[in-house]
């Protein structure tokens, strides 16, 4: 018996399945900070994320063109500022701000020209601090003083006292996404659709005629 893929056809399931993808997105760039993967990927994981939350809910949820580009663009502010403020978040809930001295830097080069400046820090104490200091320019030389906040439960990097400080503009920028992302979620799912239900191709396939 062939199988087949049911698109959602009420505007409400439309609506959950496009806002879902995008909130499933959001969550995996919250996680992302705990994953410390180096150099850009993780700045490529959330783009992968995004675009894989995109092009699934355009196959199953077929609308406007112009809700998909609005959409899509709501949903990055929404995406990016989440796995950024979770960052900043988990430092500000429990986090310990010390006075550390730079002791060494690394730089890493990314394919697309990127740079990133990776601290050693050490505390009063010369004891060496958990993690990595990781910024896009080189604001610090070795020995110099630096306030950061670091994690109890050494679960993230640290960050400086600034950068902890930006959560709050952070989720409200991540909110605004995601409020925005709701709305055109909704007029997308009330958007007409067209085309006709995926078939099942060779070796099991789906192929998802317009």
């Amino acid at each position: 018996m062939a199988r087949v893929l049911h698109r959602p056809r009420t505007a409400v399931t439309k609506a959950a399945v496009i806002l879902g993808l995008y909130v499933v997105a959001g969550l995996g760039a919250a996680a992302m900070p705990f994953a410390r993967l180096p150099g850009e990927l993780p700045a490529i994981a959330v783009v992968v994320l995004l675009v894989a939350a995109f092009v699934v809910g355009q196959q199953l949820v077929w609308y406007n063109g112009w809700i998909q580009i609005g959409g899509v663009l709501a949903a990055a502010v929404f995406v990016i500022c989440t796995g950024l403020a979770a960052h900043s978040s988990v430092l500000s809930w429990h986090g310990d701000r010390i006075e550390a001295v730079v002791t060494g830097v690394s730089v890493t080069r990314g394919s697309h020209g990127s740079t990133t400046y990776h601290y050693v820090l050490v505390d009063d104490q010369q004891r060496p601090i958990p993690g990595h200091l990781s910024e896009d320019d080189p604001e610090f030389d070795r020995g110099e003083r630096v306030t950061v906040v670091v994690d109890r439960h050494n679960w993230v990097d640290p960050e400086t006292s600034g950068e902890v400080g930006a959560a709050r503009p952070l989720w409200i920028a991540a909110l605004t996404g995601l409020a925005l992302t709701t709305i055109l979620s909704v007029l997308g799912g009330r958007s007409q659709g067209s085309g006709r239900a995926p078939r099942s191709g060779p070796g099991g396939v789906w192929i998802f005629d317009r």
